[in-house]
């Protein structure tokens, strides 16, 4: 009797139990991005497993191969007490809700490709890391300050609210939007920062006054962010001269009035959500050419085109992927999710104009097509990886130049880097088309040293090369992802024996457990 009241007991304080640790996230590294060639990677982590207030860390080893975690920018060093009460805006609450994420403090950053500047909001404000290596120990030397602070306060109503900042690749400048504007801002120097607005969407009455801007610019539309897990509304090209960027009009959309339980008193908030049978936001993107001084900064637009494509046919971008030494691939599907195409943006391509587009590829599944995340996708060398719904064997499959790669009965989830040799990706294997395992499942099976079963509960992380043999990365069956440099790779998840996130860093003989 004794442990079936304990077991009511728990379930009875699990609800409130889960509520309080964020899904048992907190305190648990999570949000992990390896940079440079892999030896250090960020991550998010709070201070304990019901701190709501998540801080910005870094892992490293140094040359000897000890592995080390700093504290980059703590909310409550750089606020004080406001970090644990948050006052973020309204835009910035919808994305963090479509996005499932229930923390507060840093939750999202956005780095340069050396890893050595960081971008992130708190309460609304824009923040920069920069780290400096200290030459006689090879420590990291983080210094956070605010970034444009004094352009904030000067005209809030013009250069905020500050949404999904993004740094440069070069390091050298940071975009976000307001919603109706497109930020840039030119990082310190000499002449200190300055933001400049490069890009607007705006509506007037008949008398010119300001109407009901139904225009958005910069973020994702309800739809993108709600049904395909696509939060970003611009991305910086590799050489970080163009940018590609999204608007959309919801005049056409029905508007919904949400009010708060939290606040009955509160008038209920009016928002253009789209519903069956009515029209979606009108989307269309655009990509423009930035120039800068010889003080690298912002001079001006040289060239600016929409992006052409058959927007009747086809209205829901589901996917946008821009990699090094090739031009942007945009992904786009119809109404009914049964036909997409892919499609590659010209920008500095040769003889094309800017903003031309051609086709690469063409879907079309009368059932419904799944989106793959990380896909499209080109190889350094050029190649195209896209996703397969393969009806005739019953997988998601991935095809190179149109031709499917990845085994049957292995479905890939998510793709998380794709190189000239092999892609890295998350599946979940159909052990009735797929009963063989890899070597290093088998053995860890036998050997009883794992928990569970790699078959669909499982999310596991495997390389997978261009003639189909699949090399595990992970071991124990769980819900798990990466992320990879060309020397290092970061794995976080969790397995079948517990509810609590793990994360580890491995680098070649390496590894080292991340603490939470």
């Amino acid at each position: 009797m004794s442990e079936t009241n304990d077991v009511n007991d728990a379930i009875k304080h699990f609800p409130r139990l889960r509520a309080r640790t964020l899904r048992f996230g907190c305190g648990a590294p999570r949000s992990a991005q390896t940079v440079g060639d892999g030896s250090r990677a960020l991550f998010l982590r709070s201070d304990g497993p019901e701190d709501l207030v998540t801080a910005l860390w870094l892992s490293w080893f140094d040359e000897s191969g000890e592995h080390h975690e700093t504290k980059l920018a703590d909310p409550r060093e750089l606020l004080g007490a406001t970090a644990d009460s948050e006052d973020v805006p309204a835009e910035e609450k919808a994305r963090r809700e479509r996005a499932r994420e229930g923390g507060t403090g840093i939750v999202g950053y956005s780095a340069d490709d050396d890893g050595n500047r960081i971008v992130f909001t708190i309460n609304g404000r824009l923040f920069l890391t920069d780290i400096d290596w200290n030459d006689e120990t090879g420590a990291p030397e983080p210094h956070t300050r605010e970034l444009a602070g004094e352009w904030l306060d000067e005209d809030p109503a013009m250069y905020t609210p500050v949404l999904n900042p993004r740094i440069a690749p070069d390091g050298e400048h940071v975009l976000y939007t307001t919603g109706s504007y497109l930020m840039l801002v030119d990082i310190g120097g000499e002449l200190g920062d300055r933001i400049t607005a490069v890009y607007g969407v705006s509506v007037e009455d008949e008398d010119g006054n300001p109407a009901e801007n139904t225009w958005k610019i910069g973020l994702a539309e309800f739809v993108a962010g709600e049904e395909m897990d696509r939060y970003d509304g611009f991305w910086w090209a590799p050489d970080s001269q163009h940018v590609l960027f999204e608007s959309f009009d919801t005049a056409d959309e029905p508007t919904w009035h949400i009010s708060d339980p939290a606040d009955p008193e509160k008038p209920a908030a009016g928002r253009r959500y789209p519903r069956a049978l009515t029209r979606n936001a009108d989307v269309y993107l655009t990509v423009i050419t930035l120039a800068f001084d010889e003080n690298d900064r912002y001079a001006g637009i040289t060239g600016n085109a929409d992006v052409d494509w058959d927007r009747e046919a086809y209205e829901y971008v589901a996917a946008v992927n821009w990699r090094r030494g090739h031009d942007p691939l945009v992904l786009v599907q119809n109404r009914r999710q049964t036909r997409d195409q892919v499609l590659e943006v010209a920008v500095a391509a040769d003889g094309a104009a800017l903003g031309a587009t051609r086709v690469l590829e063409e879907h079309a599944n009368e059932q419904w097509i799944d989106l793959v995340h990380g896909t499209p996708a080109y190889t350094p060398d050029g190649r195209l990886v896209c996703s397969l719904n393969d009806m005739a064997t019953d997988t998601n499959r991935l095809t190179m130049d149109g031709r499917p790669f990845t085994p049957a009965g292995w479905n890939v989830r998510t793709v998380l880097a794709v190189t000239d040799e092999d892609v890295l990706a998350v599946v979940q294997r159909a052990p009735e088309i797929a009963p063989e395992v890899p070597d290093a499942w088998a053995d860890a099976a036998a050997t009883e040293s794992v928990f569970g079963d790699h078959d669909a509960r499982s999310f596991d992380v495997v390389s997978i090369d261009y003639n189909g043999t699949i090399t595990p990365v992970t071991t124990d069956p769980g819900q798990w992802t990466a992320s990879r440099g060309e020397r290092g790779i970061v794995v976080s998840g969790r397995d079948m024996r517990s509810a609590r996130a793990q994360m580890r860093h491995i680098l070649g003989e390496q590894s080292a457990t991340i603490a939470s």
